[in-house]
């Protein structure tokens, strides 16, 4: 069973030196000895903790402790961010520990353990029979046969949610179905099996972190255009889901770039036929990612998404060298909308720079992130 933990008494914990105090976060960390320690935790994506974390008692302190996952039973932070130590067996059947991190609680519980390299791996427990199972994508397929057997004993590539959640064992003669391998489907169905056993299992479902950022940018075009010049907008909001990924954020927003004539009263030297005098361009952008560093005080940043824009563009009338009147005609078309710059630190906030492609040059864009 992977929940038996084996750990060696003289076990000792190693000391490093780190000088980034703003990511220490407080948690607790829980020893083999079964005691509870409060302090502070350095703060990473969940794969990054996955085989070693760093702890202090004192958030001032720069000298901080680090521990694998045989040296403790389990930590977890303030916002009930939790990790157990959890034995894996290899495939030449050597045991190792790893943390993984809790998502679901209840007649069965569900743990996820992420990797940078490869997709999640699940260990759940049924809490009334106590059976166990680790759940995995072998070889990159997109579809998994699911199996009867359980994964320590017979070597199983592939768990399904049936084979432990029966109060007897599967048949190993029972029908295989096939199951698409997929980290909101594993929980969903936990969930739901989950809710049926509330009274005796009182469920929870670990909510995981997300950071919105809002950003506002205000621009001009680089190149100059024998109208004038451009002039640029922007509102974006980005979603990341810090404990997953800080390097990738889901972008949405909105775009505005304009160009007016100064001339107002419309003079030109044309006979019969149009001159254009406004030309305006909306972007909505409802889906794009974003690349980004993980400094805190200086970020650069590429960013993509595909959109739909509009065209409104008014033109003045001329007929025998008369100004007529005006007319605007409104154009949709897609759009994919790019940029790239730099997020530095401005006290609570960020200064944005900027630089912009568009259908009608290039913009440099200055703005605030928040």
């Amino acid at each position: 069973m992977f929940f038996l933990l084996f750990f060696q008494s003289n076990a000792q914990t190693n000391i490093i030196e780190i000088e980034d105090e703003a990511n220490f976060r407080s948690g607790y960390i829980v020893t083999v000895d079964k005691d509870t320690i409060k302090g502070f935790i350095y703060d990473r994506i969940d794969a990054e903790m996955a085989n070693e974390i760093f702890f202090k008692k004192d958030l001032k302190g720069t000298v901080v402790s680090s521990f694998n996952p045989a040296e403790l039973i389990e930590f977890g932070f303030r916002n009930k961010r939790t990790f157990h130590s959890i034995p894996r067996v290899n495939t030449n059947k050597d045991t190792t520990f790893v943390f993984a991190k809790r998502l679901v609680q209840g007649k069965i519980d569900l743990w996820v353990l992420r990797d940078t390299k490869k997709s999640s791996e699940f260990y759940l427990t049924n809490n009334s029979t106590n059976q166990k199972a680790h759940i995995f994508r072998p070889n990159n397929k997109d579809y998994l046969q699911i199996e009867e057997d359980n994964y320590l004993d017979g070597g199983i590539e592939y768990l399904g949610i049936q084979s432990f959640v029966k109060t007897t064992p599967v048949k190993s003669n029972s029908k295989k179905r096939r199951s698409k391998f997929s980290e909101k489907g594993i929980q969903k169905d936990v969930v739901e099996y989950n809710s049926k056993f509330r009274r005796a299992y009182p469920a929870a479902v670990y909510e995981e972190e997300n950071v919105y950022n809002y950003d506002i940018t205000i621009g001009t075009s680089v190149l100059k255009f024998e109208q004038g010049d451009f002039i640029r907008a922007a509102f974006y909001r980005s979603k990341t889901k810090v404990e997953k990924s800080r390097k990738l954020s889901r972008i949405q927003g909105i775009s505005y770039h304009g160009w007016f004539d100064e001339d107002e009263n419309g003079s030109r030297d044309i006979q019969n036929g149009k001159s254009n005098y406004i030309w305006q361009v909306l972007s909505i952008i409802p889906i794009g990612y974003k690349i980004q560093g993980t400094s805190k005080s200086f970020q650069p940043y590429a960013y993509a998404g595909l959109g739909l824009a509009i065209l409104f563009k008014t033109d003045y009338i001329f007929v025998n060298a008369i100004n007529t009147g005006s007319e605007t005609s409104v154009v949709p078309f897609p759009t994919l909308n790019t940029g790239a710059g730099v997020r530095i630190k401005l006290g609570s906030k960020h200064l944005l720079a900027e630089i912009t492609p568009s259908v009608n040059g290039i913009f440099m864009n200055l703005g605030l992130s928040f």
